[in-house]
């Protein structure tokens, strides 16, 4: 069975700033950067890796994870990495 992507309008936080709106970070901040499934809401789950800010401002974020960064991620309820869950699968309620 194949299982072609759904395309998914992006979303974001209703407080997260437009791009290229301050305030921005400072370069050397740490910052969680957020991996989310389509549709995600407020308390559910998601990846979460701690990035280095490069560059903030009008132009957007550069940011940067240090190769062996330790990152929060999601497994399926059996204990199994998302990743090896198929995807007829995953990101089912």
């Amino acid at each position: 069975m194949i299982v072609a992507p759904r395309p998914t309008a992006p979303t974001a936080p209703v407080d997260a700033r437009e791009l290229g709106v301050g305030p921005y970070l400072n370069p050397g901040a740490q910052t969680d950067w957020h991996y989310r499934k389509p549709g995600w809401q407020a308390g559910d789950a998601s990846n979460i890796a701690p990035m280095r800010v490069v560059r903030d401002d009008e132009r957007g974020l550069v940011a940067w994870l240090a190769a062996g960064s330790l990152l929060e991620g999601m497994g399926a309820p059996d204990g199994q990495r998302i990743r090896t869950v198929p995807l007829d699968e995953r990101w089912l309620v």
